[in-house]
C-alpha cells in the first residue's frame, strides 16, 4: 500500500478490530504515526519496510496478549533522527512474548528491553545490530530454545560464566558474525542443534576443559563457509550424541589435527565438501559407524580411497558421490557390498564417463544422475530389479542415448524415469 500515510482512529473512542490475532504490515513505505493502541486478541505483528512507521504508544493495551514479533527494516532512506524509535521494543510491560525476529541495518543499537526482560520468550532472531559487542550483563532470557544472531559483526561470544545459565537452549546459529575468533562446543547444557556459517574470522571450535557443560547433548553440528578455520576440537569421539555432521567449504580446515578416530560412532549423516584433508580417511573410523545411514563424500581422491577399500559400513541407506573432475569410472564394485543402500546419487561429475558393471547393491531403489556432462552410459543390463526410480539431469549424452528406442527398452522396466523435467511412470 504504497499511499498509505496514517492509521486513522475510529470516532467515539470505538476501538477497531476485537478479535484480530495477526497483523502483518508489509511494504508500507509512507506509513507514519501510530499503530491502534486496543487489539485485545492480538498474538502475532510483523512489519515489513515500514520505515516511518516509528513509534507506538508507550503502553500499547495488546502487549499483554503479544506472542509474537517480527520486524524487518532494510533500507537506507531513512534518516538518522527517525531510527531507533522503535519504542514497542523498549517498553517495560509485562507480557506472553515468545518469539522476536529482527532484522535490522540500522534500527538497534543495543538488544532491547522487551528481549531482556522477557521470562517466556523461546526463539530470539538478531540480525544486523553491528554495534552490539557483548551479551549484555543482564544477559538473554534463560528461557531460549532457539537463538539466531546473524551480521552482528562486532559481537563477541557470551562469557563462559553465562554458559550454565540457559538450560532450555537446544539450537543455537551464529552467522556472519566476524568477530568471533573462537568458539567453544560445549557452551551450553542442553545444546543439540549448532550451526556457524560466513564467520570469517573464526580459527578455531574447541571443547573446554574448563566448562561445567557437557557437550554430550549435541546432535547436529554444521559448519560453513568460514574461510580461516583451522581446527575442530580433537576429542570429536566423546560427542556421543552426535548424529550429523556438516563441514563445507572450510578451505584452510586441516582434519589431521585431530587425534585419534575422528568420527563419533553414532553419527547417521556425514557431509564433507571442499575440505583440507590430511589425515588420512583410511583412520577416520568409518568401519565403527554402525548408524551411519546417509553419507556425502565430494572429490576424486576420497572417492577412490573409500571405494578401493570396503571401508563404507553396510548400514548406509543413501550415498552422495560429489565432484568427480578427473575420476572417468569407478573401480571394482565396492558398492555391491552396501546390502542396505537404497538411494545413489552422481551429481556435479564432469569426468565420469561410464560405470564398471555390477557397480549397483541389490537393494538399490533410486539412482539418480545430475550433471554428469561426460557419462555415457551405466551398466544397464546389471541393474537391480529392486530399482523403482531412475533420474537423469544435465546428463546430454545419457539424454541423448536415450532418446532411441533401442536403448531405452533397457531400462523401460523401471517403475518411474525422469530425464529432465519429463516423467515417465
Amino acid at each position: 500500500m504504497g499511499n498509505w500515510k496514517e492509521w486513522c482512529p475510529f470516532p467515539d473512542n470505538m476501538f477497531p478490530f476485537p478479535r484480530l490475532k495477526t497483523l502483518r504490515l508489509v511494504r508500507c513505505p509512507k506509513l507514519k504515526g501510530h499503530l491502534p493502541s486496543h487489539l485485545p486478541s492480538l498474538e502475532e505483528i510483523e512489519i515489513y519496510d515500514c520505515d516511518h512507521l516509528l513509534a507506538t504508544p508507550p503502553t500499547p493495551h495488546w502487549l499483554s496478549s503479544i506472542k509474537k514479533i517480527r520486524i524487518v527494516e532494510d533500507s537506507d532512506s531513512i534518516s538518522n533522527t527517525e531510527r531507533n524509535q522503535y519504542s514497542l521494543l523498549e517498553s517495560d510491560s509485562p507480557c506472553l512474548l515468545q518469539t522476536i525476529d529482527i532484522w535490522s541495518r540500522h534500527m538497534l543499537k543495543s538488544v532491547p528491553k522487551m528481549i531482556i526482560n522477557s521470562t517466556s520468550l523461546r526463539e530470539l532472531d538478531l540480525n544486523g545490530i553491528s554495534s552490539l559487542t557483548t551479551i549484555p550483563t543482564n544477559g538473554l532470557p534463560t528461557s531460549l530454545q532457539s537463538l539466531s544472531i546473524t551480521n552482528c559483526e562486532n559481537l563477541a561470544f557470551f562469557p563462559p560464566e553465562m554458559w550454565s545459565n540457559y538450560t532450555s537452549l537446544v539450537t543455537l546459529t551464529l552467522e556472519d558474525c566476524n568477530a568471533l575468533t573462537s568458539v567453544p562446543l560445549n557452551c551450553f547444557p542442553m545444546l543439540q542443534n549448532f550451526s556457524i556459517y560466513d564467520c570469517n574470522s573464526l580459527e578455531s571450535i574447541f571443547i573446554s576443559e574448563t566448562s561445567s557443560c557437557s557437550s554430550s547433548t549435541l546432535q547436529s553440528f554444521h559448519v560453513r563457509d568460514c574461510e580461516e578455520l583451522r581446527s575442530l576440537p580433537q576429542r570429536m569421539g566423546t560427542l556421543t550424541a552426535l548424529e550429523k555432521i556438516f563441514l563445507r567449504n572450510l578451505p584452510k580446515l586441516n582434519l589431521s589435527l585431530c587425534e585419534g578416530v575422528f568420527l563419533p560412532p553414532n553419527l547417521q549423516s556425514i557431509v564433507v565438501d571442499s575440505v583440507r584433508i590430511t589425515k588420512p580417511v583410511t583412520e577416520w573410523g568409518f568401519q565403527c559407524l554402525t548408524a551411519l545411514s546417509s553419507l556425502q563424500i565430494m572429490g576424486d581422491d576420497i572417492v577412490n580411497i573409500l571405494l578401493k577399500e570396503p571401508l563404507l559400513p553396510i548400514s548406509l541407506v543413501s550415498l552422495y558421490i560429489v565432484g568427480l573432475s578427473e575420476m572417468k569410472c569407478l573401480e571394482g564394485n565396492r558398492l555391491r557390498h552396501l546390502s542396505s543402500l537404497e538411494f545413489l546419487f552422481f551429481a556435479d561429475c564432469p569426468g565420469l564417463v561410464s560405470l564398471p558393471e555390477k557397480t549397483f547393491p541389490s537393494s538399490l531403489k533410486s539412482l539418480d544422475f545430475y550433471e554428469c556432462t561426460r557419462l555415457k552410459s551405466f551398466p544397464e543390463n546389471s541393474l537391480p530389479t529392486s530399482l523403482e526410480v531412475l533420474c537423469i539431469s544435465n546428463c546430454p549424452l545419457l539424454e541423448e542415448r536415450y532418446k532411441r528406442k533401442e536403448h531405452w527398452s533397457k531400462i523401460a522396466h523401471i517403475p518411474v524415469i525422469r530425464i529432465n523435467e519429463q516423467v515417465t511412470i
